[in-house]
């Protein structure tokens, strides 16, 4: 038996049924503008996080820490003695491998006092390879183990703590020329024995003072360090540690990794948060011009501590370049030997003097004769290189006085009580 046909009304229904939204559709549905948009998405501003002292076999702790790494994107890193008790290459592979290994293409390490219980520190060297001292490889012993690199708008100092450390090492000397050549808004470095900590176990390291002193020289905002098993927050610090809220360093301890923790003593100056029963890992968020923080702890533990700050905006003037020491005439009425006359403007029409002052930076220099000024031209072979040229010379028209040099740039009290006065550039290094 053949189907059923279907009956022409039916067909004629169901054709217009369908053929007329179709052929209407343009005229009553307009697409989400989304959906033609080629603006491109903003990238998130990046993210390091990690802690220092970490693993151990036969302690949890340190795949908790690393559970926590699972689910945070970004750049980790480590604060030295990554793996205990000793560095060995076989404990990196047994303890660590298994825990925050897992993050290990995305490790940026810094190196601890544990690691050098191995010769060398070779254990952590072959470990971590060309990440852990990327200045002199080929090199998987007694390495160098400092070294820097980029991460957004950051600059990121990886130093190491266990080597020498001295204001004239080849160390704090690359530190220096490090920074020079990044002048960048905000920096960020770490190294594994902290400055200033509250820890009964090790507590502060005043021997890492250089690198304190040129971190601050350079505007550094944000310094982190572990060795001490606590947490730990200060506010901004200058590296005699006293508050600097403008161009102070803040300084983070983050000893919280896996290893068994330590005791907090009575809390240094400057320090605002301090915690000794919390594993975890800090994440730091690094804005363009600012920077926010968060401590993580691991599954069962309540503590946390977040914030956020500003980046240093007016750095401090370096002391390596200081302003010398003023040096004044004698008292005596002999005058120094002539010397040959910079480029001179005469400013009244009295002949210039048989013999004139030089100019010494950081003194106050006066004419040889009353009713004479002079106005000495500066020469590009006088003034050194990157110095500038905005502070004063006193040029009097009296005989030679001794004047002290002011210390805020402002004219001395009184100096121009006896004549008209010109005030001519001074180079002042480094200003």
């Amino acid at each position: 038996m053949g189907a059923c046909p279907i009956p022409r009304a039916w067909r004629t229904f169901w054709f217009f049924s369908l053929a007329v939204p179709l052929l209407l559709a343009p005229t009553f549905y307009t697409p989400p503008l989304r959906a033609f948009s080629t603006a491109p998405l903003a990238p998130s501003d990046p993210v390091v996080v990690g802690a220092g002292d970490i693993a151990i076999c036969g302690s949890p702790y340190p795949e908790m820490t690393a559970k926590l790494l699972d689910g945070i994107s970004g750049t980790v890193y480590t604060l030295g003695d990554n793996v205990y008790e000793r560095g060995k290459l076989t404990e990196f592979q047994k303890c660590y491998g298994p825990t925050w290994g897992r993050h290990l293409a995305r490790t940026m390490p810094a190196v601890g006092n544990h690691e050098y219980e191995t010769a060398g520190a070779n254990g952590y060297y072959h470990y971590f390879g060309a990440a852990a001292s990327p200045l002199d490889q080929p090199c998987a012993n007694s390495c160098k183990g400092y070294y820097s690199y980029n991460l957004g708008a950051w600059h990121i100092v990886v130093l190491n703590s266990e080597q020498d450390v001295g204001v004239t090492s080849e160390q704090v000397q690359w530190l220096r020329a490090d920074l020079a050549a990044h002048p960048t808004s905000c920096t960020l470095a770490y190294w594994h024995k902290p400055r200033f900590s509250s820890g009964v176990s090790h507590g502060s390291n005043p021997y890492v003072q250089p690198f304190w002193d040129v971190l601050y020289e350079y505007g550094a905002d944000v310094v982190l360090g572990g060795h001490d098993h606590i947490y730990e927050r200060f506010a901004p610090q200058d590296p005699s540690a006293q508050a600097d809220p403008q161009n102070g360093i803040r300084q983070f301890v983050v000893g919280t990794g896996g290893k068994g923790l330590h005791a907090v003593g009575s809390p240094k100056r400057n320090s605002e948060v301090q915690s000794s029963h919390a594993y975890g890992v800090l994440k730091l968020t690094l804005h363009a011009e600012s920077y926010s923080w968060e401590f993580i702890p691991v599954e069962g533990q309540g503590f946390t501590d977040a914030g956020s700050a500003p980046c240093v905006r007016i750095l401090p003037t370096p002391t390596a370049t200081s302003l010398p020491t003023a040096t004044f005439w004698p008292t005596s009425t002999a005058q120094p030997t002539a010397t040959p006359q910079p480029t001179a403007t005469a400013v009244a029409a009295t002949p210039l003097p048989a013999a004139s002052t030089t100019v010494t930076p950081g003194s106050i220099a006066t004419s040889t004769a009353p009713g004479t000024s002079l106005n000495p031209t500066l020469t590009p072979a006088s003034i050194p290189t990157g110095a500038s040229t905005d502070w004063p010379i006193v040029v009097a028209t009296e005989p030679p006085t001794v004047t002290p040099w002011p210390t805020d740039g402002e004219p001395p009290a009184g100096v121009g009580a006896h004549g008209p006065l010109l005030y001519l550039p001074i180079v002042r290094a480094g200003h």
